[in-house]
């Protein structure tokens, strides 16, 4: 009888380890340089001139991001601010997010080059209360990625929050780059 008790007990260890280690793997994933957050891609496009994918994605900008105007940086990019909103599960309710970042799109003669960066979210609303950290997914992954995770009494936060915030933001980046991606291969 406790060789039968230990042995469930080894296999309900390893599924927890297990179910943890796909759930970390998530926040890990995040792509990253440097500690800062970084999507990027290079795409290619058969027939397609350097102008008219300019224009595509120009076009796609605007009605993605609400008619918002892209500006063009010194390598001739588009280059703007977006919102993403997406909503938020850290307590008992769903709360509306937006995540404010930057998008580059450097096209050229038959492929065109991505970058989504420099990712700030907070609540929709003033009402709820924006705590300082909670604003810089960076900063999250990073405390995710320590042993214990120690904050100030002015904010406590845990792991499955963490998971919940880092993912619905990359799920909101993805779901923009899918969108882009589609745009510029129709």
């Amino acid at each position: 009888m406790k060789w039968l008790f230990l042995i469930l007990s080894i296999l309900l260890f390893a599924r927890i380890s297990f179910a943890q280690n796909s759930k970390d793997t998530m926040v890990t994933q995040v792509p990253t340089v440097n500690g800062r957050i970084l999507y990027t891609d290079s795409i290619k496009v058969k027939g397609r001139s350097k102008h008219v994918l300019d224009s595509i994605a120009q076009n796609w900008y605007i009605s993605y991001f609400f008619h918002r105007l892209p500006e063009k940086d010194t390598l001739n990019s588009i280059l703007g601010r977006g919102l993403l909103e997406y909503k938020v599960k850290p307590g008992m309710i769903n709360i509306d997010y937006e995540a404010a970042i930057t998008i580059q799109i450097t096209c050229k003669d038959g492929w065109y080059k991505y970058q989504f960066y420099d990712i700030k979210f907070k609540p929709k609303s003033d009402a709820v209360g924006v705590l300082g950290y909670q604003r810089d997914p960076e900063y999250l992954i990073k405390i995710y990625k320590q042993k214990h995770l120690t904050f100030g009494e002015e904010w406590n936060v845990t792991r499955s929050q963490i998971r919940d915030y880092i993912s619905k933001m990359d799920k909101a980046v993805k779901d923009c780059i899918a969108s882009l991606n589609k745009t510029m291969a129709n």
